[in-house]
């Protein structure tokens, strides 16, 4: 099965999954000059040779910062001077709330909004921090007074924030981590997310729009991806094609990844654990591949929706259904060479639980043991159980034997 070539990159940092570090030599993320679709990590002789502006904790905001020698202090401050086009470049340190205080009026600290802490708007711009995640953290402060609702809010096409080793920890007690808001070839990408309420949410808008390499953890949801409606004056009639890969939720108390709306989403090599539940889709066509979906509080995944395709995933240990089928339209869902056991132990011990009304396909699992479906330490599903309540759900022909990283 193919999941673990990047599954097995991941650090553990104080129970906490990070995607490992890469240093500033090598491809940049798609799409640009010095890109690559497949590693969105930072070519910094490609970006040495653009216009660039720095940020440091030893910067000054003044009208004409930017520069190595001259660095602005906050991030708010170069994006006012960049141009289209232009790089933010951001040191290590603190950016935000610098002292804690609840507002956001002292020297050097983000002067954004009221609605976004660090607004980036109708500029097609890239920020990276120089030296990581870890080494750089935006913070909204643990006790706001008052003040912005987003941490960063992005509205505008072309934007890119952060890269493989290059992305920002964001934190603290507001409502949203990081907002994508209407916008189209946008990435967001090696980010670390601990928020009090929802940690990245993506709404797509007649384009492209990515998700990769990223942490969401502590909050209440990890992710949410939508179609986004009529911003700022633009229709929104095509959503576009969301991909979201090789991300982590881990430890959110609500939904570690939720689809609404979202026709033709790619859901690749993500890891969810420890959350609520591991995913959800509402009214969406996504496509689940290659995803370990393990350990959460409650179902692994649920479908809201028929018409999904659940391909080579392990879904395993959760105290809920491993999947939990819903809706009646007529379009089958397919659930196909997956590890699905361990699930709904202290319940009806369900790999595969079809409230539908209509067909799954769910051949070629495997169900714990190689006799297929049944009891533990096996899971259930299909005719005969108590898994499939309104509807039918196909389980034979089913693997003998569990899937491994080199057999998809």
């Amino acid at each position: 099965m193919h999941i673990s070539s990047w599954f097995t990159r991941l650090i553990l940092v104080g129970g906490l999954c990070a995607a490992s570090h890469t240093s500033l030599a090598g491809p940049l993320a798609a799409g640009g000059a010095g890109e690559t679709d497949s590693e969105h990590t930072l070519d910094w002789r490609a970006i040495s040779a653009r216009r660039h502006i720095s940020v440091a904790n030893n910067g000054v905001d003044t009208s004409h910062c930017g520069g190595e020698a001259t660095p602005c202090r906050s991030i708010n401050q170069a994006f006012s001077i960049a141009q289209n086009g232009d790089t933010i470049l951001v040191g290590p340190g603190l950016y935000g709330d610098l002292n804690d205080d609840g507002d956001f009026d002292d020297p050097g600290e983000e002067h954004g909004s009221n609605i976004c802490l660090i607004c980036i708007n109708n500029k097609a711009i890239s920020i990276y921090s120089t030296d990581g995640a870890e080494a750089t953290t935006i913070f909204t402060s643990d006790n706001p007074s008052s003040g912005p609702d987003l941490a960063v809010d992005i509205r505008g096409d072309g934007v890119r924030l952060g890269a493989v080793g290059h992305g920002f920890t964001i934190s603290g007690q507001i409502n949203v981590g990081i907002q994508v808001t209407g916008a189209t070839h946008t990435y967001v990408v090696g980010n670390i997310v601990r928020m009090r309420g929802l940690g990245i949410w993506l709404q797509a808008c007649d384009g492209p729009i990515v998700a990769s390499d990223n942490v969401a953890s502590g909050s209440r949801d990890g992710f949410w991806f939508s179609k986004a409606v009529g911003v700022d004056g633009r229709s929104c009639n095509d959503a576009g094609r969301a991909v979201v890969r090789r991300n982590v939720a881990t430890d959110n108390y609500g939904i570690g990844f939720q689809f609404f709306s979202q026709p033709g989403l790619v859901f690749e090599q993500n890891v969810s654990t420890r959350n609520g539940t591991g995913a959800v889709t509402f009214f969406s066509d996504v496509r689940m591949r290659d995803n370990v979906i393990v350990a959460n509080h409650g179902a692994g995944i649920v479908n809201s929706q028929n018409g999904q395709t659940i391909l080579h995933n392990v879904i395993v240990g959760n105290s809920g259904p491993g999947v939990i089928v819903n809706g009646s339209e007529e379009t089958p869902t397919e659930i196909r060479e997956n590890n699905i056991f361990g699930n709904d132990a202290d319940g009806s011990n369900c790999g595969i639980t079809n409230a539908s009304n209509t067909h799954v396909d769910a051949k070629f699992n495997y169900w714990g043991k190689s006799s297929g479906p049944g009891a533990n330490p096996a899971d259930n599903a299909g005719p005969g159980s108590t898994c499939d309540q309104a509807g039918t759900t196909q389980v034979k022909p089913f693997a003998p034997g569990p899937f491994h990283n080199s057999e998809h």
